[in-house]
């Protein structure tokens, strides 16, 4: 599958006239708990020519270019990338950290480095929680049979937050490594490690009970984020000139000319 992923970005490449500077897998099968019909999130990084640029008509960043039972695939503009990655975006920090990599040029190589400096530990983490807290409201709160794979995309989110908040750098995407290097309790951790179970011998539509251990772990630790928060003044910082340089260190370069 990996060649035939690799296949369809050059073939992107060359249908849109744009250069990948990277790509990887986001979604299930990067965080580690894939069920046997989940489909293959592929995201990447590109830029076009330089002239591209030069134009004062409104500017497209985004493809997408292929969605359906199998595969999802779509890529960010190398500005609009660097623009949410100084503010703190969680799906551009995660593409970072992704095990899973299609493609990646020298000059990604290079810089990649220099992407932490963006960082916010406060931002970070109110991110996550938002995710948490939505999830939360709307899949799990007051029901008792639950889609599995939704008891996970509130915990994960709060388990990063616990990552993020203990060594101050991005959370790792993996989720067993992120679970590993965080302490919960035993028992949360038996129900967390059932859940994974379940879901990777199960079908992404599959529900299960609803876990007493579960939910009053995602309420207290939604509750510990909400008042960790309410402590601290989240500030913009002006990164605008670094993203800028980032930019056109990367647009210039002689390697990426398409």
């Amino acid at each position: 599958m990996k060649n035939i992923i690799k296949q369809k970005l050059l073939d992107i490449q060359t249908s849109y006239n744009i250069k990948i500077l990277y790509a990887c897998e986001s979604g299930s099968r990067a965080w580690g708990f894939a069920s046997k019909d989940s489909d293959y999130d592929v995201r990447f990084i590109y830029v076009k020519p330089l002239e591209y640029y030069l134009s004062l008509g409104k500017k497209c960043d985004v493809l997408e270019c292929e969605l359906n039972d199998t595969f999802d695939i779509n890529g960010w503009d190398l500005s609009k990338f660097l623009y949410l990655l100084a503010h703190s975006n969680m799906s551009a920090y995660e593409w970072l950290q992704s095990d899973i990599i299609y493609q990646k040029t020298q000059i990604w190589e290079e810089i990649q480095d220099e992407f932490l400096q963006f960082f916010n530990v406060s931002t970070a983490i109110y991110s996550y929680l938002g995710i948490a807290k939505t999830q939360m409201s709307r899949h799990i709160q007051n029901k008792e049979l639950i889609k599995y794979k939704k008891y996970l995309y509130v915990i994960r989110p709060l388990i990063a937050c616990e990552y993020i908040l203990k060594y101050q750098k991005p959370a790792l995407m993996n989720f067993n490594n992120l679970l590993e290097s965080v302490e919960i309790s035993s028992e949360v951790g038996r129900e967390i490690k059932n859940l994974l179970k379940f879901k990777l011998e199960s079908s992404e539509k599959d529900f299960k009970q609803k876990s007493d251990v579960l939910n009053t772990f995602c309420i207290e630790k939604i509750d510990k984020f909400n008042n960790f928060l309410a402590r601290k003044k989240i500030q913009k910082q002006p990164y605008i000139a670094k993203i800028d340089d980032l930019f056109l260190r990367v647009l210039k370069d002689e390697r990426l000319l398409v």
